[in-house]
């Protein structure tokens, strides 16, 4: 199994709104082994990806994961929520398909 931490959610600062980043510790990196960069699995009822990057210094001593709507959503979670967090590997993309949302 996957060294997970759990961590509660937050807003995610405005500069990483859009741009699939998520904030956590420092502690919380070295504990996972992740540097910044590196991709995470954000679980909460489902799961998501995203960038990890360092937490600002007012939330080093927090157990907190900042993200924004779009990784709440993919996730399934919300403001206040605990989700679970592990390093995981990502390969390339052979091929991807695109569609329209409506006709």
């Amino acid at each position: 199994m996957k060294n997970q931490i759990k961590l509660e959610v937050a807003e995610a600062i405005k500069m990483d709104v859009g741009r699939s980043i998520a904030r956590i510790s420092s502690k919380t990196m070295n504990d996972l082994g992740l540097e910044a960069g590196d991709i995470i699995e954000v679980s909460g009822k489902s799961k998501t990806v995203a960038v990890v990057w360092r937490a600002r210094p007012e939330d080093e001593d927090m157990d907190l994961i900042r993200m924004d709507k779009s990784i709440r959503a993919n996730s399934g979670s919300m403001l206040g929520d605990k989700v679970s967090v592990c390093k995981t590997e990502c390969t390339k993309a052979e091929s991807i398909s695109l569609s329209p949302l409506e006709n």
